[in-house]
């Protein structure tokens, strides 16, 4: 039973596919493991930020937004914190002299 374990060892180590599997296989976990750090990104509205869409919506428009209103508000802003966030990982604002 050693031996034919032992051939199958010498196998494995000789064969060129199996040397692209590790090297693969340690590639993909250093990668995950780099870029599972870096790229968190989290977008969060403070109940200050709803409380000052609110009261920008009041001044506006002359009257409190309705719930409808204030959500579609509030998912304008995340979309816009999501899309300013792209740009920034894109480098779009390189080159703009407004955001330099």
């Amino acid at each position: 039973m050693l031996k034919k374990g032992n051939y199958w060892l010498k196998k494995v180590i000789k064969d060129p596919f199996s040397h692209f599997l590790i090297a693969g296989t340690v590639l993909f976990i250093c990668y995950s493991l780099y870029h599972s750090s870096a790229s968190v990104n989290t977008i969060s509205v403070t109940p200050s930020q709803v409380i000052q869409q609110k009261k920008d919506d009041t001044l506006y428009f002359g009257s409190p937004p309705s719930k409808q209103e204030l959500k579609k508000d509030i998912n304008h802003v995340v979309l816009k914190q999501m899309l300013s966030q792209q740009a920034l990982k894109l480098g779009l604002e390189k080159g703009d002299p407004k955001l330099e």
